[in-house]
């Protein structure tokens, strides 16, 4: 197996909140593969997400923003991350 990491993240709000977004993560060049994301060759993301919820990339400055949009409608959102080198 590849050496890495995986996480949970449940995002919580009593109301809805809208734009939110979690910076999933930063880097000069990000590329949407199949399977994921790499980040700058040396970082891949793979992500389990509810329906409706598409990862988006933005420039900022000279950098790209791994960004994935969240609207909480007065419940909990819950995604995994898992990140790979």
């Amino acid at each position: 197996p590849e050496p890495g990491l995986k996480r949970q993240i449940r995002v919580h709000a009593d109301s809805t909140i809208a734009p939110l977004y979690f910076r999933a993560a930063i880097g000069q060049q990000i590329q949407s593969k199949a399977d994921g994301f790499v980040i700058d060759n040396r970082l891949t993301l793979r992500f389990q997400l509810p329906p409706g919820i598409t990862p988006m990339v933005r420039k900022s400055g000279s950098n790209s923003e791994l960004l994935i949009p969240i609207t909480t409608t007065g419940h909990d959102v819950t995604f995994t991350e898992e990140l790979t080198w």
